[in-house]
């Protein structure tokens, strides 16, 4: 479960990487960002109920960390929607930060799983 919430996760941040170069414009990709990004969660919270994994090797938190990262983006997201749906331009702050939460826990899952 967790590989494919690695691959689901890879699969969220290329749509973002889409998102962000269209600027946008097509809503599609941003919904099935979105929607992807859930679905990793759900993928993430079942496969972390099994034994710890990479404990051996300091990186037994690694896969609780990138959950706590998922979700602090997956919020940081719905802000973002919430400013779109208002017709507001979000901050690009934001927007950075959302990024560079989510490549984070994306680093942090695959270094979680391949040990």
């Amino acid at each position: 479960m967790l590989v494919w919430s690695a691959c689901s996760l890879a699969g969220v941040v290329v749509l973002g990487v889409v998102a962000a170069s269209t600027g946008l414009r097509y809503w599609a990709v941003g919904a099935a960002h979105g929607g992807l990004a859930l679905v990793t969660f759900v993928l993430l919270l079942v496969g972390l109920r099994g034994p710890a994994r990479g404990v051996e090797f300091g990186a037994g938190a690694f896969g609780r960390i990138a959950a706590v990262l998922v979700a602090i983006t997956l919020l940081i997201g719905a802000g973002l929607l919430a400013a779109r749906l208002r017709r507001r331009a979000p901050s690009p702050l934001v927007i950075g930060l959302h990024a560079t939460l989510g490549v984070a826990a994306l680093v942090m899952l695959a270094a979680y799983v391949s040990v």
